[in-house]
């Protein structure tokens, strides 16, 4: 925490954060980065704070960074790295390889959960935060904070962004809420 008195996160306390768990810190991290700190890359898959991000996966500028953004986030929250996946930047390790129950059910979706998909023969895919998921005549929408994204949806984008998704059978709720968490 940046001291005593304040969370890393304006409007709430040193006492407040401490209250929240480790996903929902998460989630606030990123909704400062999407809507206060508004992050932009200044160059293809780089920038100054996608680069933090990159970094906190081992990974140099200029590539792809969603799953990176997750992991920098959760880390801020006071995730230890062993929580995590293996390769942490690799969306289908969080999918396919991480110890977190992942279902195909959007009704289990929670506030800090992650959605993801990954094409497991390309092997890419995209992940997010899950903000709120409302079910609608249409089906199930997610309202999500995701990195290296766009206002039109690209897995390919250029910041952080706030998006609402229209739920798919190729997404997956990743159950960050489930988790014992040991926050450091």
């Amino acid at each position: 925490m940046q001291n005593a008195e304040r969370a890393p996160v304006p409007g709430y306390s040193a006492s407040e954060w401490a209250t929240f768990m480790i996903p929902e810190r998460a989630l606030l991290l990123a909704a400062h980065a999407a809507d206060t700190l508004r992050v932009r890359e200044s160059g293809r898959n780089s920038g100054p704070h996608i680069d933090q991000y990159l970094a906190a996966c081992g990974l140099q500028p200029g590539a792809p960074w969603c799953a990176a953004f997750v992991t920098y986030q959760l880390l801020q929250a006071g995730a230890e790295r062993g929580q995590l996946p293996r390769n942490s930047a690799s969306v289908c390790h969080w999918v396919h390889g991480s110890r977190f129950r992942v279902t195909a059910d959007p009704a289990q979706a929670r506030r800090g959960d992650l959605f993801a998909w990954c094409d497991r023969a390309a092997w890419r895919g995209h992940i997010g935060f899950i903000v709120r998921m409302r079910r609608t005549a249409r089906g199930w929408l997610a309202e999500t904070i995701e990195g290296n994204t766009n206002d039109a949806g690209s897995r390919e984008g250029d910041g952080v962004y706030r998006r609402q998704r229209l739920w798919t059978p190729q997404l997956k709720v990743i159950k960050l809420t489930e988790a014992k968490w040991t926050p450091s």
